[in-house]
């Protein structure tokens, strides 16, 4: 059913005009984890992570329109599952498609990444200053490594990599942090 909903979105949504007369082209297939902040204040590791979908780039294929570069996207596809099914959740326009074909770029051109066997993936932390990063998850010896994408928090520095345990150990100090708390407060002392 996900697929046919892509297929839907590329006929209604992503029809060739919006792309400039080329059909689009999904790339960079990636699966979404999440992580509990408390899991990870509680010093967890990254094998804490549930699935939550996929993600797709959307955008146009190398030639005359793109400039004769990479596909450049425009859109972001989601794909989540529900109930043992995937389906089509949401779509994404502009600069975090953008950021996350440029975190990409930066990914493939990290030397051991490129002699070494990683496995793309995106991890989500929105709940510690809107933490978007994708996760090489090494499936040979070695760590995995993290290049954020976007986040609130001046410790966390888009387009840098990290170790998984660094990242960590920055998120976790971020996720200790005390949130902001718009409960209603009870006025004491006034008279």
């Amino acid at each position: 059913e996900a697929i046919e909903g892509l297929r839907q979105l590329r006929k209604e949504t992503l029809a060739p005009e919006v792309l400039g007369g080329a059909p689009p082209v999904l790339t960079d297939p990636h699966q979404v984890f999440t992580i509990d902040p408390r899991d990870i204040i509680a010093g967890a590791g990254l094998e804490a992570a549930k699935a939550a979908g996929w993600r797709y780039l959307v955008g146009q294929p190398p030639g005359i329109a793109s400039g004769g570069s990479s596909s450049s996207p425009s859109v972001v596809v989601g794909v989540a599952e529900r109930n043992g099914v995937h389906r089509f959740s949401n779509r994404q326009e502009g600069w975090l498609a953008q950021k996350t074909r440029q975190a990409i770029d930066i990914a493939a051109k990290i030397p051991q990444v490129s002699s070494g066997s990683y496995e793309l993936r995106m991890l989500r932390l929105p709940s510690v200053s809107n933490i978007d990063a994708l996760w090489l998850k090494n499936k040979g010896p070695g760590e995995d490594l993290i290049v954020p994408i976007a986040s609130k928090s001046s410790d966390v520095v888009a387009g840098h990599t990290y170790t998984a345990d660094n990242f960590l150990n920055l998120v976790r100090g971020l996720a200790a942090k005390p949130s902001f708390d718009n409960s209603p407060r009870s006025s004491q002392g006034v008279h």
